[in-house]
């Protein structure tokens, strides 16, 4: 597994009005969410991320808000949930949310480029039927052929046709583009008994050369202006 070295810090939300600051009126949760976010801000100010992601994840959902997506997704680059992150950041990009000012477009920009760099793209296609069912991880994905979005890591790929021949592997996925080629029993063979043989994986580099490392950094993501609770963003220092 890659191993992940942070250092720095948080920077916080301007305490200037934070306290006192109203629930949003368009936001009937909107008490909730100030509190959610409070709470997360300080959770990962102690480095407790994955509680922090929790926070910001409940904050969200009771007030939709551009700084809580973005600072989940800073979040969630900082736990190693890259896919996660990079979808934020997209659909944050594509005006989900609403509108980004010329400061928010830039710091989601720079967090959707982070992401990128750490995820693997895997060009998913199936031999033998042409319209298999996907699983990716015990998760529906669709049919193939696919495009799929990964962290690093071992991944488990099933394949079925609609007929019930079906096939498994395991792909061990790096930062940058697989093509994943799986194959299904002809029809009238026996269907594969053994699901985690190792897949055939061609690498594809979208860089001109992917090096393994054992330690990677994130460049510092900027922070953006929050409108309602203050300054927001997390500062991941080299």
């Amino acid at each position: 597994m890659i191993a992940l070295r942070w250092a720095g810090g948080l920077i916080v939300a301007l305490a200037l009005g934070l306290a006192a600051a109203p629930a949003r009126a368009d936001c009937p949760d909107g008490e909730v969410a100030r509190e959610a976010f409070v709470e997360a801000q300080r959770l990962a100010a102690e480095r407790r991320l994955a509680a922090a992601r929790e926070a910001y994840a409940r904050s969200l959902a009771a007030c939709p808000r551009v700084p809580t997506a973005y600072n989940l997704a800073v979040v969630e680059l900082q736990l190693g949930a890259f896919a996660a992150a990079l979808d934020r950041a997209e659909r944050l990009a594509e005006a989900e949310l609403g509108p980004l000012s010329e400061g928010q477009a830039a710091a989601v920009e720079q967090v959707r480029d982070e992401a990128q760099r750490r995820v693997a793209f895997l060009d998913v296609t199936v031999a033998g039927a042409s319209d298999a069912a996907v699983r990716l991880d015990g998760r529906s994905v669709g049919a193939a052929p696919l495009a799929l979005t990964v962290d690093p890591g071992v991944h488990r790929l099933e394949a079925e046709a609609a007929d019930g021949r079906r096939t498994s592997s395991q792909v061990e996925a790096s930062a940058g583009r697989l093509a994943v080629s799986l194959r299904l029993p002809a029809a009238g063979q026996p269907l594969e008994q053994s699901p985690w043989l190792w897949t055939s994986v061609i690498l594809v580099a979208i860089a001109a050369v992917v090096v393994p490392i054992t330690v990677v950094e994130l460049t510092r993501p900027s922070p953006i202006e929050d409108e309602f609770w203050g300054r927001a963003g997390l500062d991941v220092t080299p």
